[in-house]
């Protein structure tokens, strides 16, 4: 048995000694990857700097757009809301005028209006 542990320490061993020089033979290639990654990882953090910063910019504005449309939409909505009243009151008077003159006395009044300003602008027409 002595011979036998014996033999096995001398296998362990020189697995070890083969173990090692491979490994001191890849540490060059190692340390070519290492630098390799490390430039990669600076040029990386160079580029990225101003698109973070540039990021952060309109992150900014986007929010600055959103507080002015959120401070605008009181304002837009009371706007809406008057046009509907005036949409509303033209509404009322168109029915008020079609009621009060009929329905026959609105296209003789539009023909006249036309008339009267075709008249004026032949009338501009000729003093020029």
């Amino acid at each position: 048995m002595s011979g036998l542990a014996t033999l096995a320490l001398v296998v362990l061993a020189a697995v070890s000694l083969l173990w090692t020089i491979v490994l001191i033979a890849l540490l060059p290639a190692y340390q070519r990857t290492a630098r390799r990654v490390e430039s990669l990882v600076a040029t990386l953090e160079s580029d990225l700097r101003p698109l973070l910063q540039e990021l952060r910019e309109a992150t900014r504005a986007v929010g600055q757009v959103a507080r002015s449309v959120e401070h605008a939409a009181p304002h837009l909505e009371a706007a809406l809301g008057a046009l509907e009243e005036a949409g509303e009151n033209v509404r009322v008077a168109t029915r008020a005028v079609r009621s009060a003159f009929g329905l026959r006395l609105i296209p003789v009044a539009g023909v006249l209006a036309g008339l009267r300003a075709g008249w004026r602008m032949l009338m501009r027409r000729s003093a020029d």
